[in-house]
């Protein structure tokens, strides 16, 4: 459980941290006025903690030795991406006001970046690990 919950606040750290730099991005795109009105910023908040939780949640799969790795890496990925779309609609972010191709133009937008961070997330961390295991590899070799 201690496991599942550092995962959930790194998750959450991460979403915020993008969140934070994709409105630097905005501000510079929009000459510094860009603005959150009626509640974005909060939505948006909120949005990277329900979002934090549906990455980070998951990370318990890892766990179980019987599911195959890349099974594991799916079930992961669906429903971290599952968790994003859902939060993305509640919050906002997908406009569903503009109309079906406007909207599903946004989502396949949204989740081509979503799927693009997630796995540059996991590379770091499959890298950051590999070294790990390397390192107590080579500290058991010595024995």
């Amino acid at each position: 459980m201690k496991n599942v919950i550092k995962s959930i606040l790194v998750s959450i750290g991460f979403s915020t941290a993008v969140f934070c730099i994709v409105g630097v991005i905005f501000d510079i795109m929009y000459n510094g006025k860009f603005e959150m009105a009626n509640y974005s910023f909060t939505k948006t908040v909120l949005g990277c903690i329900c979002i934090g939780i549906g990455w980070g949640a998951p990370t318990v799969i890892y766990s179980n030795e019987k599911i195959p790795y890349l099974l594991k890496i799916l079930i992961h990925a669906m429903i971290g991406c599952f968790a994003y779309t859902a939060t993305a609609l509640l919050v906002g972010w997908i406009p569903s006001s503009k109309g079906i191709v406007y909207s599903a133009f946004i989502f396949g937008v949204q989740l081509a970046a979503e799927l693009f961070i997630a796995a540059v997330i996991w590379l770091c961390f499959y890298i950051h690990y590999k070294k790990l295991a390397d390192k107590m590899n080579e500290k058991i070799n010595k024995l």
